[in-house]
């Protein structure tokens, strides 16, 4: 009878070791998840990570020459280009600021950006709508607030420069 106690002890201790080893490695893998969160939204390589792992989802014919900043404060996007067989648009130094909560929600929240030089080119003989980048994204758009120091419309044989819009 006393070895039955025995065995009966033991088992309890090794289900508080199980026990003890479970919650170890669900707070380690909880550490892990949020780790690999912080690092996405505040770092550039988790930027980059995004980037590269979203191109499917971006617009096609969407290029640009590097990005700098994270998904928590921001980022620039240097020399963005876009173009399709009538249209295209190009941005020196883009800056948007998102909302990261609302892609969660499966939309993407412009809180502000900025484009220091934003060139729209399209045939002079273009009557149609273009068919711009935004309206290819898989998610909505929202944009809050929106600066453009210069603008240039380039039609052809027609330019209208505009300044701080």
């Amino acid at each position: 009878m006393l070895t039955l106690y025995q065995e009966m002890k033991g088992l309890g201790k090794k289900r508080q070791r199980l026990f003890r080893g479970s919650v170890r490695g669900a707070v380690l893998t909880l550490f892990l998840v949020i780790g690999t969160l912080l690092w996405t939204v505040t770092s550039q390589s988790g930027l980059q990570f995004i980037l590269k792992n979203s191109q499917p989802f971006l617009p096609q014919n969407l290029s640009f020459e590097r990005i700098e900043g994270n998904l928590w404060q921001g980022f620039t996007a240097h020399r963005v280009t876009w173009q399709d067989d009538k249209n295209s648009i190009s941005a020196d130094q883009a800056f948007l600021q998102i909302q990261l909560l609302d892609l969660l929600q499966q939309k993407i929240t412009v809180q502000q950006g900025h484009i220091k030089h934003l060139t729209v080119s399209t045939k002079a003989n273009t009557s149609s709508t273009p068919n711009l980048p935004l309206q290819s994204l898989p998610w909505p758009v929202s944009i809050h607030a929106f600066a453009v120091d210069q603008l240039l419309i380039d039609r052809g044989a027609r330019q209208h420069l505009i300044h701080q819009i």
